[in-house]
């Protein structure tokens, strides 16, 4: 069982994934530039 740091900090970690994957999904031009 995962402590509640590790928890929060890989929850947190997984919705920015996830909202860098939606983003790439809908504007793949933006990370040209990258």
């Amino acid at each position: 069982m995962q402590d509640l740091n590790t928890l929060g900090f890989d929850s947190f970690f997984y919705f920015v994934l996830n909202l860098t994957i939606s983003l790439e999904k809908r504007n793949n031009k933006f990370y040209y530039f990258l």
